[in-house]
C-alpha cells in the first residue's frame, strides 16, 4: 500500500495481496491448483475412498483446500473426507509430518493424504520415514520441486501437481516493465499453468472391452452367415 501511495507499480506473484494494493497477480489459481489435485488423486484410485488434507492458514493454501474438498466431493466416485481433515501445520512442517502420522495410525484404512502445499517433502529423511511407514496410503502433494520429483521416482509419492515458478517471475518484470516504460494497463490476474506427475500403479486393473457395437442386431449377422 505504501507503495501505491508513492506511484510504484506493484504487482504480486505466488501468493495475491488485496486487489487495492496492487495492480495485478501473476501465478497459479489456488482453487483451480487445489481441483488439479483432487484430480490426480481421482486417476491414482477411481472408485474413491477415505482421504484427509494437509492444510495451512495462508489464504493461497485456504484456497487450495477448498479445490480439493469442493472437487471430491462433486465426484461420482465415493471420496469421504475424515473428521481430522483438514490437518493445520501452523508453519511447521516437522509437525506436519507427525500429524500425518498419527492420523494414519488413527485411520489404518484412510487411501491418501493430500498436502496442499510442498514443505514436507522438502525434509527428506522424514518423509522417506513416513511414506515407508504407510505404503498403502497415496500421498498426492503439492509442488514439483527437484528433491520432490527425486522422491516420487523412488516411489516416495504417488503424484505431484506442481506450479510454474520460473514463468510468474518472468512475466511478473515484463509487467512492471510494460506499465513503467509503456504505460500498459495490466489484467487483474494473469493465470499461469499446472503439471501433473503420476505414480503409476503396478498393479492395474484388468481392461475390459466389448467390441460388441451393435447389441442385440448382431444376431442378424449371424442370421446371414449360417
Amino acid at each position: 500500500l505504501q507503495a501505491k501511495e508513492q506511484g510504484i507499480p506493484v504487482v504480486t506473484f505466488d501468493s495475491d495481496s488485496a486487489r487495492d494494493t496492487r495492480l495485478s497477480y501473476v501465478g497459479t489459481d489456488n482453487y483451480f491448483f487445489g481441483v488439479r489435485l483432487a484430480k490426480a488423486l481421482k486417476q491414482l484410485h477411481p472408485l474413491g475412498g477415505k482421504y484427509a488434507i494437509m492444510s495451512d492458514r495462508t489464504p493461497n493454501i485456504l484456497q487450495r483446500e477448498a479445490g480439493v474438498r469442493d472437487e471430491l466431493m462433486q465426484s461420482k466416485c465415493s471420496w469421504i473426507e475424515v473428521l481430522q481433515s483438514p490437518m493445520n501445520a501452523n508453519g511447521d512442517y516437522e509437525g506436519s509430518i507427525e500429524q500425518m502420522r498419527t492420523l494414519a495410525t488413527a485411520i489404518p484404512d484412510i487411501t491418501a493424504i493430500v498436502p496442499v502445499f510442498g514443505a514436507p517433502m522438502f525434509l527428506e529423511d522424514l518423509w522417506i520415514g513416513l511414506a515407508d511407514e504407510f505404503r498403502h496410503v497415496s500421498f498426492v502433494v503439492a509442488d514439483d520441486l527437484p528433491v520432490q520429483l527425486a522422491l516420487l521416482a523412488r516411489g516416495k509419492a504417488a503424484g505431484l501437481v506442481g506450479q510454474m515458478p520460473y514463468e510468474m517471475g518472468l512475466r511478473s518484470i515484463d509487467s512492471l516493465y510494460e506499465v513503467a516504460a509503456e504505460g500498459k494497463t495490466l489484467p487483474d490476474f494473469q493465470g499461469t499453468n499446472v503439471l501433473e506427475h503420476i505414480q503409476i500403479p503396478l498393479v492395474l486393473p484388468p481392461l475390459q472391452v466389448d467390441d460388441n457395437k451393435l447389441g442385440g442386431w448382431v444376431a442378424i449377422g449371424y442370421t446371414l452367415f449360417g
